[in-house]
């Protein structure tokens, strides 16, 4: 089958970033679950109480125990080297937030700064105005062991600290539990429409966490480009479906390409270390 080439993938990929992402304002574990261009089910109250005793105000976005990153201009990568990974929103009513480096997460009887080369980070490459400044806070990105003591955990400045709630100690000091995961996308799409790919997950284990994956596409038009990445909460013992849909349409592949049985599209999927294929082929009828 002949196959257009398209060189200029840069463009093409980051445009694809741009529909699937999640913003950092929300106010828990779980009220970030609703990504544009997923379809979230309900994950039940999120953990929006901490405690603190300083003036800034801190917000717990998401733990999870993978990352979803920017593995190059034109893909989605997920990075699970055996961390967890915990976003927070700090921000001050007084009109400005401690220093950044002056913010260190304590857990297992140390204390860990926040990432600074966060730029590769999926969730940041998507909300840079979001990144934390003392003068308009932002948020925070700490790379923690996977599991610890979680006894005392939080996060400390000059003058003040902040507790996550119970739940959050829990799934801190817990190994994540394990997942299983199918991915469906239609075998079969019609061109200018948008392919969704259905994520159905299962916890296994006795704790909540999160599922990572990201999803790149490969083939006819666009040699790659990203899709988007999900990151729901699936809750101890329970199965969620999750939806993310292509934010590029398929283009027509001309008369001689359509139908003619080969495969025109590969969408790749990746999650904590594992990578599956779909492929996909393009029809002019339903």
């Amino acid at each position: 089958m002949r196959r257009r080439t398209l060189l200029a993938v840069c463009a093409t990929g980051l445009a694809g970033l741009a529909g699937c992402s999640s913003g950092p304002g929300g106010t828990g574990d779980g009220t970030d679950d609703n990504l544009p261009g997923t379809s979230p089910s309900p994950t039940g109250p999120p953990d929006t109480e901490g405690k603190s005793d300083g003036s800034p105000s801190v917000s717990l976005l998401k733990l999870q125990p993978a990352l979803v990153t920017l593995a190059s201009a034109d893909q989605l990568g997920v990075s699970s080297d055996d961390r967890q990974y915990l976003f927070l929103e700090v921000s001050d009513t007084d009109g400005e937030a401690p220093p950044k480096e002056g913010l260190k997460y304590r857990f297992d009887g140390a204390t860990y700064g926040p990432e600074t080369q966060t730029y590769r980070t999926y969730y940041g490459r998507q909300n840079d105005e979001w990144e934390y400044t003392a003068e308009s806070g932002g948020w925070l990105l700490y790379r923690l062991p996977a599991r610890g003591d979680a006894t005392g955990t939080g996060l400390t400045w000059p003058g003040g600290e902040w507790q996550p709630p119970r739940s959050v100690r829990d799934r801190l000091a817990t190994p994540a539990p394990d997942l299983t995961m199918t991915a469906e996308v239609p075998k079969t799409v019609r061109h200018y429409t948008h392919p969704t790919i259905t994520f159905t997950v299962t916890n296994e284990g006795d704790v909540d966490t999160r599922f990572v994956a990201a999803v790149n596409r490969r083939g006819w038009d666009i040699v790659r480009a990203p899709v988007g990445g999900v990151s729901p909460v699936v809750r101890a013992g329970e199965t969620r479906t999750v939806k993310i849909r292509d934010p590029t349409s398929i283009d027509y592949p001309g008369d001689e390409n359509v139908e003619d049985g080969d495969p025109d599209l590969t969408y790749l999927v990746r999650w904590t270390g594992e990578r599956i294929r779909r492929e996909v082929r393009i029809v002019s009828g339903p």
